[in-house]
């Protein structure tokens, strides 16, 4: 299912989940246009609210489906969830943004702030969450979250960020979730470009972006303080162009 937080709205449910990983291209704006004529939304991703103004959607939220994954939106009974994942000091060490500790009060201030950067088109948040097949059938075990944010219409980007809880390390996830993520961004919107960036002593999520076909673009110099220490941040980015490349790469091996 396919629509937008904060307004619920959904494609028909003959429409499937996008399976982000199935290698067919979805378009969604297509299917936008073609399906919805719902009050406060354009056939263009324009959303206007309240008060008459407008903010254009680039990225609207989609429901995404890979092998082992389910990306979904993220919801209040996830936020305890998030308190226990989110308040341990290895997880957050070198992550921006994220206090210690981590309480109730902080993660309702993200989702309210996630859900109003929705409505203006800043941000796509996803849930990540484990399909696993010995949970009973519709549900999932809920271990991080990965978002597009700082979308910039004018010039058609967004900067990824994600965190995977601890006991879920090395399983593959957050590069499971970051290519569906991709996959999504690049095959159905019109997104040039997508950034990431990660503090040098957080190597694993070095590793991931590079997994993803992300390529080193610069090192900012003792750029971001934390715990009372000037640390170094690299850069990452993945053009549009280069993502339908590695595509077509990987189409051509089979």
């Amino acid at each position: 299912m396919c629509g937008v937080v904060g307004k619920q709205l959904l494609l028909p449910a003959a429409l499937p989940s996008l399976r982000a990983l199935d290698g067919k291209r979805t378009s969604l704006v297509a299917a936008n246009a073609a399906l919805l004529r719902l009050p406060g939304w354009g056939m263009d991703g324009v959303h206007s609210n309240d008060a008459g103004s407008e903010a254009k959607i680039l990225i609207p939220f989609c429901q995404l489906e890979t092998k082992r994954l389910l990306l979904r939106q993220l919801r209040e009974d996830d936020l305890p969830h998030s308190v226990k994942m989110l308040d341990n000091k290895r997880l957050v060490e070198y992550m921006n943004g994220i206090p210690h500790p981590y309480t109730m009060d902080d993660a309702n201030w993200y989702l309210n702030d996630r859900r109003q950067k929705t409505q203006k088109g800043e941000v796509c948040l996803w849930a990540i969450c484990l399909r696993d097949s010995n949970l009973a059938p519709g549900t999932s075990t809920y271990i991080g979250n990965i978002e597009v944010n700082d979308i910039d219409t004018e010039n058609s980007r967004g900067n990824v960020g994600y965190w995977i809880a601890e006991s879920q390390w090395n399983n593959g996830y957050a590069s499971e979730a970051l290519a569906a993520v991709f996959t999504y961004v690049f095959g159905n919107t019109s997104i040039h470009k997508l950034t990431a960036y990660y503090t040098t002593k957080n190597v694993g999520s070095g590793k991931v972006m590079e997994k993803c076909g992300m390529k080193r673009e610069g090192l900012l110099k003792q750029h971001e303080k934390r715990h009372g220490a000037f640390l170094d941040v690299a850069l990452y980015g993945i053009l549009r162009s280069e993502w339908a490349a590695r595509q077509n790469q990987a189409k051509g091996k089979y």
